[in-house]
């Protein structure tokens, strides 16, 4: 819709009617004697300078709840280009210039306003009213990502993008990266996220065995959403490492590839690892012999776990027909209630464990030698997600 208003003409009062318009505006003064005890009104027009004014109410963007909003309307005059605006009942959150009617801000609430603009110039005033349209805040469908094994998007599926919500955000592009750190987890060698498909590309060129989880975002006009990637090696590097967690196996499922899932309450402390769950089995058979010694090394990406309180847990020779084939291990890694960034979207942590075995106690003695001895360990992504 475009409303085209004519501005009211105002002509040059009479030398009668000075104090009547003085009053009027306001401009009287009390340093000159009567009848000269006025100024002239400041709206002034030649006959040959009144214009039109012209605002396009269709040209108004959608805007979200949380995303930044930025738009001066339309409007044509024949006048010198001075104005003033006003603005009626803007959407909570916005605001107008009143010299470029420039209108900025973010949205606090969803819904359509109806805003009484008034513009005056050189010219004389003209009003209209135009609705403004502010969406529910951009989100995503988290259960299409998470609610089925292994809980995060893969290479050729769905994307970020797939999973927004019908009738949140503004409309505008997103824009998506995975710069990794703390509890975005990091990408194997050899992905990459496109920004604006928000498709994963590449191919891993890890050598190590396991899948790697690592956190997506989304960003739209300021406003930004968290979705769970990952990516796997399937190709056994050395020893015979599985991982058995969250009763997957129950139902048939090999978890040692899956991430380990959890769901965390926004205001309690955190805690993965309880009674062997997730299990750690880790064999070889033909670096034990007679009898079997092992060692262990890990490094953890930053996250919001607190990395001091993790551990591995409940260590242990196994053995197999022959006699010692390995050993198995748990883990346990907790912290405290999260800092309020992470409360409300997705996050993960990366653990690299590195294993060594032999049939004597040296070669895997301490973290350097289990890395230099060693032949084979797993990368274990924890992902956690708020209730």
């Amino acid at each position: 819709m475009r409303l085209r208003v004519d501005a009211t003409h105002i002509a040059r009062p009479t030398a009668g009617l000075a104090l009547f318009a003085a009053g009027l505006l306001g401009a009287c003064t009390s340093d000159l004697d009567a009848p000269d005890a006025y100024s002239e009104p400041s709206i002034t027009a030649g006959n040959d300078t009144a214009g039109d004014l012209e605002l396009d109410c269709d040209a108004f963007p959608e805007g979200a709840v949380d995303a930044d909003y930025d738009h001066t309307p339309d409007i044509s005059a024949m006048d010198d280009g001075s104005r003033t605006w006003m603005a009626e009942t803007l959407p909570d959150g916005l605001e107008i210039s009143e010299r470029s009617g420039r209108i900025t801000g973010t949205p606090t609430t969803a819904g359509t306003t109806s805003v009484e603009f008034t513009v005056m110039d050189s010219t004389g005033m003209a009003s209209t009213t135009c609705d403004i349209v502010i969406n529910e805040g951009l989100d995503v469908d988290q259960a299409l990502a998470i609610d089925e094994v292994p809980f995060c998007l893969r290479p050729g599926e769905e994307t970020l993008l797939d999973l927004v919500v019908d009738g949140t955000g503004d409309g505008t592009a997103i824009r998506c990266d995975s710069d990794g750190g703390t509890g975005n987890g990091r990408r194997p060698a050899g992905i990459s996220v496109n920004a604006e498909t928000c498709a994963i590309e590449g191919s891993i060129t890890e050598d190590r065995f396991g899948t790697w989880v690592f956190i997506v975002r989304g960003t739209q006009s300021g406003a930004e959403v968290f979705v769970p990637y990952c990516v796997t090696n399937d190709q056994p590097d050395g020893y015979d490492v599985s991982v058995d967690h969250s009763g997957l196996s129950d139902g048939g499922v090999d978890s040692t590839l899956v991430p380990i899932f959890r769901t965390f309450n926004p205001g309690a402390a955190l805690a993965v690892g309880e009674d062997d769950d997730p299990l750690f089995t880790i064999t070889s058979p033909a670096d034990c012999g007679a009898s079997c010694f092992f060692g262990f090394a890990f490094n953890i990406n930053a996250s919001p776990f607190d990395a001091d309180t993790f551990s591995i847990t409940n260590s242990m020779i196994s053995s197999g027909a022959g006699g010692p084939d390995g050993f198995t291990h748990g883990l346990s890694i907790g912290g405290p209630q999260v800092d309020e960034a992470f409360q409300d979207r997705p996050w993960t942590v990366n653990i690299a464990l590195d294993y060594c075995l032999a049939d004597t106690d040296g070669p895997c003695e301490g973290a350097d030698n289990v890395r230099a001895n060693g032949d084979g360990g797993i990368e274990v992504s924890i992902l956690m997600v708020p209730e």
